[in-house]
């Protein structure tokens, strides 16, 4: 695999700021709390998350709307440009 020096810093520097945040449950508030609290942790541009990872239970996936962990996490991460997935 070919990678330019900035995309070898890039993925370099990603590997090395991998974080946890847990929910404190599996509720829409716990995951909007959690995303905030993620978010509060960047102090500068360089710090910036580029990517979400929002793992949630096999239940919340009938969910709908502000009751579902999933979108209330992307729509935190989302405003704030910063792309989900999850599990």
């Amino acid at each position: 695999m070919f990678l330019s020096k900035r995309i070898h810093q890039d993925l370099q520097a990603a590997r090395e700021r991998r974080a946890f945040f847990l929910a404190d449950n599996a509720t829409a508030l716990a995951y909007r709390k959690a995303a905030q609290e993620t978010l509060a942790t960047v102090t500068t541009e360089a710090e910036r998350w580029h990517l979400a990872y929002v793992q949630v239970n096999e239940a919340s996936h009938d969910m709908r709307g502000e009751a579902n962990p999933y979108l209330v996490a992307k729509a935190t991460f989302l405003s704030q440009q910063i792309p989900t997935r999850s599990s």
